[in-house]
């Protein structure tokens, strides 16, 4: 008994792309370009944003059936201070959050933040630098001492875990709060 290839289902692990791929070709790219030029001269529009939009409110009064330009234009950033995305709620203003913020205390100094020595203090293991040449050394410098003192900190709880596996969690805190700050 073998069974019909479309009635299996699933023919293939990724979906099959959209509709509307076909409509990127470079005809359509390059008509989308002039009517760009077109309503430059016309609007004398500012930004791109706004001439999309001329764009956009040109091919909805046009009632004709190859609307296939609209597809190249993309959508507008939404208006709201978040959007939803594969079932998960995503600010638009998308920004680093500050160890301060989060409430992790930051284990190393810049030497444009205070001084040129710096006093890292790590779990049990105090590592002192020296100012390097340029910021990009300095950083480098940083993150080795913060991966000796992660390794150190993982002995350190390997030998914790043979004696009192009861005083751990301290320990793996510390570790935590070194692979936030190396991260």
């Amino acid at each position: 008994m073998s069974a019909d290839p479309s009635e299996l289902g699933l023919s293939s692990v990724y979906p099959a792309p959209p509709y509307f791929y076909k409509f990127f070709t470079t005809e359509n790219r390059d008509r989308l370009e002039t009517l760009k030029k077109e309503a430059l001269e016309e609007e004398t529009a500012e930004s791109l944003e706004t001439i999309e939009a001329i764009i956009a409110k040109n091919l909805s009064e046009d009632n004709s059936s190859d609307n296939s330009i609209q597809y190249l234009i993309p959508p507008s950033v939404p208006d709201a201070p978040a959007y939803r995305s594969f079932g998960n709620i995503w600010p638009v203003n998308d920004r680093m959050v500050t160890l301060k913020e989060m409430g992790i205390e930051k284990l190393y100094k810049l030497s444009e933040e205070e001084g040129d020595e710096e006093q890292l203090d790590i779990g049990d293991t105090d590592i002192s630098t020296e100012g390097s040449h340029g910021a990009s050394h300095e950083r480098i410098h940083q993150i080795k001492y913060l991966l000796k003192s992660l390794l150190i900190n993982f002995l350190d709880l390997v030998g914790i875990m043979s004696i009192s596996p009861e005083s751990f969690p301290g320990k793996v805190e510390d570790i935590r709060v070194i692979l936030i700050n190396m991260h």
